[in-house]
């Protein structure tokens, strides 16, 4: 099985990078360009939301929700690539395809839960009581700004982000220094030390 590690994303160069190998210290990165530092003039939160498909149509399931969050959750500041993942925690079914969506929202970590809740059904997602089963589509929380949240069915930023190649390239690919609030380490440094080996690679990559 290849090493996702050997399968960077290409905008690294976009931050200026010189070598992937280097210390992120070393880097220079316009986070202003990638939208997601904590900017002083931002009066408006900005999350970070994981989409997902492995049924029908993936792109356009991907698109759709994309949509659907830009016309009910806020303003789209960016959107990753799409990347081909093996399954997580379930190998047998079909490959996933994951975009990173990110937007500036006036709604609160609840309300945008709902809303990602409500977008999945009119998508067609049916819930069962299997974990890590196929779907239509799937929309995680991964962060909302810099804060921990801790409620019943709402956990940001989401517990398993940083256990997931296919969470961790996407943000490589848009911020690779964002801090994660919990563990208080960079996007880059989760991903050095993720032990993930599933594969996730660029959707019209070769298949490696």
């Amino acid at each position: 099985m290849v090493n996702s590690k050997t399968l960077f994303p290409k905008p690294f160069a976009r931050h200026g990078t010189r070598n992937p190998k280097q210390p992120l210290e070393t880097w220079n990165i316009c986070t202003k360009t990638c939208y997601l530092c904590p900017r002083e003039n931002c009066f408006m939160p900005i999350a970070y939301l994981m989409t997902g498909s492995n049924l029908g149509n993936r792109e356009e399931n991907l698109k759709k929700a994309t949509g659907e969050i830009s016309g009910r959750a806020g303003r789209i500041l960016y959107l990753s690539g799409m990347y081909v993942s093996d399954p997580w925690g379930n190998a047998h079914q079909e490959k996933f395809l994951n975009q990173l969506v990110v937007i500036e929202t006036k709604t609160s970590a609840r309300e945008l839960l709902n809303i990602c809740l409500a977008t999945e059904q009119s998508l067609g997602r049916v819930r069962n009581k299997e974990q890590n089963s196929p779907r239509t589509i799937d929309i995680d929380i991964l962060f909302y700004g810099n804060d921990i949240i801790r409620e019943d069915g709402l956990i940001v930023p989401h517990p398993r982000l940083h256990l997931r190649n296919f969470c961790l390239i996407p943000l490589m690919e848009v911020h690779p220094a964002l801090v994660h609030p919990v563990f208080d380490k960079t996007v880059w440094q989760l991903y050095r030390e993720s032990e993930d080996t599933g594969r996730v690679y660029p959707l019209n990559a070769q298949e490696p």
